[in-house]
């Protein structure tokens, strides 16, 4: 089985670079002693920058030289990160075709809700936008969501509706920052569809590891979704091997 953090792009570059915090960078470096995958995908990383730090005096005297020689100074280097940009380019492009692949999307039910009592501005604002939810017009449903969210902060059905209409409409970071309040607020009602949904976004962008992650916390839960996450965590896992 593959290793989803060798998919990581975004961990490669950052421990590459230096950026990762101490803790992180410890716990990765551990990880890599036993994984045979993140470590291939450290060297081919780490070879485009070897390469152009050995050639770099080469690269410092190019003023001093003629434009032919100038030329064959870069022609290696600009070959090999051709070559390896290539590499990288083409897996990821398929790596994250397939993790779209594996994306199961669909709108959230509504029951519209009978309000008691005074009606405020929040409560006004959720019940015209999702007038148009109903009907499935989910980018109509945002403006008025944004609202009510702004008024009531703690509003959990609308900062779930919210993310659930981004995605809907293809606004998958969006989706994935406005679920995040969501899950924090630990709402029964919506914490685990919100944790699928926001699964089904990282797959869309790609992060392998962050949809595992996702539906590894809805199978701890062990409530109403937990098949569907472990059926899914399974068909993410397979593709690795």
């Amino acid at each position: 089985m593959r290793c989803l953090q060798s998919r990581d792009q975004q961990l490669m570059d950052r421990y590459i670079h230096g950026r990762l915090a101490e803790s992180e960078q410890e716990a990765f470096e551990a990880h890599l002693a036993d994984c045979e995958d993140c470590v291939d995908q450290l060297k081919l990383l780490g070879a485009l920058r070897a390469e152009l730090g050995q050639r770099r005096s080469e690269i410092q005297a190019r003023d001093t030289v003629s434009p032919r020689a100038r030329w064959m100074v870069w022609l290696p280097v600009a070959a090999l990160l051709l070559v390896g940009l290539g590499l990288l380019v083409t897996t990821r492009f398929t790596e994250r075709s397939e993790l779209a692949g594996l994306a199961s999307i669909e709108a959230p039910r509504y029951e519209p809700m009978q309000f008691r009592g005074a009606v405020d501005e929040a409560d006004e604002r959720f019940r015209q936008a999702m007038q148009f939810y109903v009907q499935g017009d989910y980018e109509a449903v945002i403006p008025g969501l944004e609202a009510a969210a702004l008024l009531d902060p703690e509003r959990t059905d609308a900062l779930f509706f919210l993310a659930a209409c981004e995605l809907l409409t293809d606004r998958i970071d969006l989706a994935i920052d406005h679920f995040g309040p969501v899950v924090k607020q630990a709402d029964v009602q919506y914490l685990e569809e919100a944790l699928y949904l926001r699964a089904q976004a990282h797959l869309l962008r790609g992060d392998a590891v962050g949809a595992s992650r996702d539906l590894r916390s809805i199978v701890e839960l062990g409530g109403g979704w937990q098949q569907r996450a472990s059926s899914q965590l399974e068909k993410l896992e397979a593709r690795s091997d």
